[in-house]
């Protein structure tokens, strides 16, 4: 910009002024971004852990000495940490897809969410033991012993299976004696 300007002094003598003034620009910009929760964020002169969502100002000097600022609206993508508690019976196996387990024992693993940020996934894995048990009895000739689901009338050594209170597999084990009259 030229400005040009006349003066004239107390002597009455003119002066002429002529003013060359550049103004610097300013810069006001709006950026958009995302990150994984908890993730060290340094994009766009900014340097953070990311918590949560959110916008940020940055103000920046530019090579002309100028204040310029920056306005960061950031989306922070959200992180999980499951645990997961489960019981099986002995024997039987835990497969949800991400974990396929038989033995008791806490296991983790690392998987991506659609954003790919990391999430961690425990288990907790309890293996409920078979219960036995063996009953010892005797009967009479002629008689049929027809307790905790048995139906025998012979002398010898069985096993019926049912469902403890857990829902588990238990064996009961029957050694019958059967006494002659």
């Amino acid at each position: 910009t030229f400005v040009d300007s006349s003066l004239t002094t107390q002597y009455g003598c003119t002066n002429k002024h002529t003013l060359q003034l550049k103004i610097n620009p300013v810069f006001d910009t709006i950026v958009f971004d995302t990150v994984c929760k908890g993730t060290r964020y340094t994009n766009y002169g900014q340097n953070f852990t990311a918590t949560q969502s959110g916008m940020y100002s940055h103000t920046f000097h530019t090579t002309l000495g100028c204040d310029s600022v920056q306005t960061l609206h950031l989306y922070v993508y959200p992180t999980y940490d499951t645990t997961i508690r489960a019981e099986i019976c002995y024997g039987g196996a835990y497969n949800d897809g991400v974990f396929n387990v038989n033995q008791a024992g806490v296991y983790v693993d690392t998987l991506q969410t659609i954003n790919g940020c990391d999430s961690i996934i425990h288990l907790n894995l309890i293996v409920r033991q078979q219960i036995t048990d063996t009953i010892d009895a005797e009967i009479c000739q002629g008689e049929t012993y027809t307790l905790n689901g048995f139906n025998q009338d012979t002398s010898g050594q069985y096993s019926h299976t049912t469902q403890s209170y857990l829902g588990c597999d238990s064996i009961i084990y029957l050694d019958l004696q059967v006494d002659n009259v």
